[in-house]
């Protein structure tokens, strides 16, 4: 089987995978060199050599990637300037008889979030690009205590760091309810979809 993992950030849910399957041949692509950079070095130092890492805009409909029987993007599409247009060119990379994992982030768990970001945002005006500022406010507005789903655990600064860039400082970020799924998927070029996962109060 072949998987492309689209939006994979520093890899290691992917690396975790390609060591669990080691007949499997993993794609995992990025827009940013950096976390790219930190996935080739763990994939080494974990001795996986059935994960490539490569450089790629999700906005661009590139079908060189080739085609794939499973197609994972977590967290990602969400993020795009327009994340229809990111979605069809995904879709364009799935066999015929591939499969897509994508996790969206809901619109109806994220009014203090998103109350919380136009705050930052409103700080950060001119200076979008300074994401250390941007950290810095959020703890200084005691903004990192998280909630459910946000809420990991994490027991050192850069985890922490990279979680609040994620809640907080990305400029673009659609949030979807049950009409706009279908919207998206609608447009897609998929043949069906299923949502599942939701989360519900304190409990998903």
């Amino acid at each position: 089987k072949s998987v492309l993992d689209a939006g994979t950030g520093t890899g290691h849910r992917l690396i975790e995978a390609a060591a669990a399957f080691n007949q499997t041949r993993f794609l995992a692509v990025d827009l940013s060199e950096t976390p790219l950079r930190i996935a080739r070095e763990v994939a080494a130092h974990e001795g996986v050599k059935n994960v490539e890492f490569q450089s790629f805009n999700l906005m661009e409909d590139d079908q060189a990637l080739g085609s794939f029987d499973m197609i994972l993007s977590m967290g990602v599409i969400h993020y795009l300037a327009d994340p229809a247009r990111g979605l069809r060119n995904l879709v364009r990379n799935l066999s015929d008889e591939g499969i897509l994992f994508l996790y969206i982030y809901g619109k109806h768990g994220s009014h203090e979030r998103m109350r919380r970001k136009q705050i930052v945002s409103l700080l950060r005006t001119g200076r979008q690009q300074d994401f250390e500022l941007g950290i810095r406010l959020v703890k200084d507005l005691g903004f990192d205590s998280f909630d459910y789903g946000w809420n990991l655990n994490v027991d050192d600064e850069a985890s922490k760091n990279g979680l609040i860039v994620d809640a907080y400082l990305n400029v673009n970020e659609t949030l979807f309810d049950s009409e706009s799924i279908f919207d998206l998927m609608r447009s897609s070029g998929l043949h069906g979809f299923l949502v599942y996962g939701l989360t519900l109060g304190q409990r998903g």
